[in-house]
């Protein structure tokens, strides 16, 4: 048995990097048989792929952990994944970073995301049923700081048609439209508003 061990090759254990958790994925492997070794042997990543993105501090605020996120797959699917971490940026001015843990992938979904940017969409609030909105250009602050919609009354095309201001208070909004209430005055669906005057 010692003659044997003797005749192997030896490894200095500095020259030998030992992986504390397994699984691991070799994403690459450089070293080629008889060749002098210059830079990485291979590249090794986790078993577990994470998505990482930044967001603006207000928008990184609405975010927690624990969130269900979905995320567009370079093939057009939708996959859904959770929110690991948020984390603030270095400096006041600076982005926070979103990590999120994607629901299993197969290996072929792993070749697609892995170093390529994917669409993220973490929904950060509801309404509980239909609500009226309008668009986020028709809004515009009153003397006192509150909120206001221009409503047209009458055909627009018309010169003798005239708009009143309707203070309004404001909810959520998303992809340009903001949910409001009429405070002062009335708002019903199907009014014309005023845009960016």
């Amino acid at each position: 048995m010692r003659a044997r061990q003797s005749v192997l090759p030896s490894l200095p254990a500095g020259e030998v990097l030992f992986l504390t958790s397994l699984p691991r994925r070799v994403d690459a492997v450089a070293a080629k048989r008889g060749a002098l070794l210059s830079g990485a042997a291979m590249t090794v990543s986790g078993a577990q792929l994470a998505l990482s993105g930044s967001a603006a501090e207000a928008d990184a605020r609405l975010v927690a952990v624990g969130q269900v996120a979905s995320f567009e797959l370079p093939d057009g699917a939708l996959h859904r994944a959770a929110v690991a971490a948020v984390a603030p940026g270095k400096t006041s001015d600076e982005r926070w970073t979103i990590t999120l843990a994607p629901d299993p992938l197969s290996p072929e979904q792993i070749e697609q995301v892995k170093g390529t940017n994917v669409k993220v969409t973490i929904s950060v609030g509801a309404t509980a049923g239909e609500v009226l909105s309008v668009p986020v250009a028709a809004l515009s602050a009153g003397p006192g700081g509150e909120s206001r919609v221009e409503v047209v009354d009458g055909d627009p095309r018309d010169p003798a048609a005239t708009t009143r201001l309707v203070s309004v208070t404001t909810g959520l909004a998303a992809a340009g439209a903001v949910e409001v209430s009429p405070v002062d005055g009335a708002l019903a669906e199907g009014d014309l508003v005023v845009v960016g005057r």
